[in-house]
C-alpha cells in the first residue's frame, strides 16, 4: 500500500490538504527569513567604513597568486561590499537631492491671512452650490401671527 494521507492523481502524489498548508507555510517562513538575513547584511553593510574595506583589499591584492582560495573569495566578498557601499551612497545622495527639490517646491508662499486657497476640483474643495428650495414653491400664510397681536390689542382695549 502507499503512504497514508497521499492521493495520487495521474501518477503525481498529492499532499492532503493540511500538509499542503504546512508546506506552504513552511515556505513562506524561509522566504522571510532570508529577506531578514539579507537585511541584516545591508544594516552590517552600511555600519562598515568605505576606507578600511579598500585597505583590506589593497592587501589581499598584494599577496597576489600567493594568495590561497579562501581569502580570494574574502576580497571578491570585500570588493563586492565596497561597490555595494558605493552604490548606496549614490543612492542616499540622489534621494536628498530629490528631498530638496520636493521641499522647495512645499515652500511656496503662503496667500495672505483670509485670502482663502485656490479652489481645485482634483482635491475636493470646491464650494458646494447654494441649496435649492424644494419645488413647488413657498406659501406666505405668515399673516396669522399678526392677527394674534391684533386680538391681543383688542383684549386690552376692553
Amino acid at each position: 500500500m502507499g503512504k497514508k494521507g497521499v492521493i495520487t492523481k495521474g501518477g503525481k502524489a498529492l499532499l492532503n490538504p493540511t500538509d499542503a498548508y504546512r508546506k506552504e507555510q513552511r515556505k513562506k517562513e524561509l522566504k522571510k527569513n532570508a529577506k531578514e538575513r539579507k537585511r541584516s547584511r545591508e544594516i552590517n553593510a552600511l555600519k562598515a567604513d568605505p576606507e578600511k574595506l579598500q585597505e583590506e583589499i589593497k592587501k589581499l591584492k598584494a599577496l597576489g597568486p600567493k594568495a590561497k582560495e579562501g581569502l580570494k573569495m574574502k576580497r571578491k566578498q570585500l570588493e563586492e561590499l565596497y561597490t555595494q557601499l558605493q552604490r548606496q551612497a549614490k543612492r542616499q545622495e540622489r534621494e536628498k537631492a530629490m528631498e530638496v527639490v520636493e521641499d522647495d517646491e512645499e515652500d511656496q508662499p503662503a496667500p495672505p491671512p483670509g485670502v482663502p486657497p485656490p479652489l481645485d476640483p482634483s482635491h475636493g474643495n470646491m464650494i458646494p452650490p447654494p441649496p435649492m428650495p424644494p419645488p413647488g414653491g413657498q406659501d406666505d400664510d405668515d399673516d396669522d401671527d399678526d392677527d394674534d397681536d391684533d386680538d391681543d390689542s383688542d383684549e386690552e382695549d376692553e
